[in-house]
């Protein structure tokens, strides 16, 4: 029992480290890797970042690496500052909906209400049935509860508890073959990097050569002898497959039929829930959540829909009292950053 005290005082700890308010800050130093844009000036899709609704990421802060990186593939980024409605989504592409909260909030104390009136959700999934994307992001407790109206809407089912960071690979099945890990045939990114040019670009020639559904790990991403992955920042893991991608803790969710799910947790996988966000001990319910997902896509008649419960993996964060550095430059993340280009062209069209 007192074993299991410690290690709930520890997971609280690094939560708390990791997500309040004061030291976690955007990565002054971040840069994206040098590639050629997707898009030019005269046809970038339009990305359009909430702001409107107390949210912990904002493009100005926490999430400014996100955006760094949009924009260095060419992409329209812009904040938003209103109320959702069809006049505030009129010219927009993409809308990124990333840890909303009910209100300006100094704790983490309940009652968490909803982010988003009923209206501001009606106007949202009807912009998404009508060929708008949405790519919605939904951390850790309390974040999936005030943003639950609009998930349910969109069919998502949300724990409203805090997961352990997470490791997904194709190797282990948690982590698909889909078109968001592989780049589009005519993308031109080229990541520095030529590491697996040839290997794919003829397969007649190389009788070897593996079909998407028939990936083979580098070395330097195989098993080592005590099963865990060796994951080294080399220029080699920004290939334009992606074979491994890195959560930071987050919640879970179930989503809806119809929907892909790109990471899903594999065994024994917990989703600790207090009744007040971070205040976590031994007694507080923990539930199974294998075989739910981190992070799955949905088409919703003629729109699209990217839905996350975890936010830093798409941002570079640092701890301002340890100097410690959590996303998308952290070993093990190595490949995020291309995850990230794949999911917008998805939105994209």
């Amino acid at each position: 029992m007192k074993a299991m005290a410690r290690i709930a005082i520890l997971f609280n700890v690094l939560l708390v480290v990791s997500c309040t308010d004061s030291p976690q800050q955007a990565d002054a130093t971040f840069e994206p890797y040098q590639r050629t844009a997707t898009y030019t000036s005269n046809a970038s899709p339009v990305v359009l970042v909430d702001e409107s609704h107390h949210n912990f990421l904002t493009i100005n802060n926490r999430f400014k690496p996100f955006a760094q990186v949009l924009l260095s593939d060419g992409v329209t980024v812009d904040s938003n500052k209103v109320s959702f409605s069809q006049q505030a989504l009129k010219n927009v592409d993409i809308l990124v909906i990333a840890n909303a909260l009910d209100k300006k909030r100094s704790n983490w104390q309940p009652p968490f209400n909803q982010a988003l009136t009923n209206d501001e959700v009606s106007v949202v999934i009807e912009w998404v049935r009508n060929g708008g994307s949405l790519f919605l992001i939904a951390d850790h407790a309390p974040f999936p509860k005030v943003i639950e109206s609009l998930a349910t809407a969109l069919g998502f089912t949300f724990t409203n508890g805090h997961v352990k960071a997470t490791l997904f690979s194709k190797a282990t099945g948690t982590l698909i073959s889909h078109e968001v890990t592989y780049a589009h045939e005519n993308t031109k990114q080229d990541d520095n990097s030529s590491a697996n040019a040839n290997a794919n670009s003829n397969s007649e020639a190389n009788p070897e050569a593996k079909t998407p559904n028939h990936v083979e790990l580098p070395v330097f991403m195989q098993e080592s002898q005590n099963g865990a992955f060796t994951s080294v920042l080399n220029s080699q893991l920004h290939v334009k497959e992606v074979i491994q991608v890195k959560t930071f803790g987050g919640a879970a969710f179930l989503p809806p039929e119809g929907a892909t799910s790109l990471l899903t947790l594999g065994p024994r996988t917990v989703s600790i829930e207090p009744e007040v966000p971070f205040e976590i001990t031994s007694s507080t319910r923990r539930r199974a959540i294998e075989g739910w997902s981190q992070g799955a896509l949905l088409k919703l008649g003629k729109g699209r829909v990217a839905v996350f419960s975890e936010g830093m993996m798409f941002s570079s964060q640092i701890d301002t009292r340890t100097g410690d550095k959590h996303g998308m430059r952290s070993v093990g993340a190595e490949q995020n950053e291309r995850f990230l280009f794949n999911i917008i062209h998805w939105l994209a069209g």
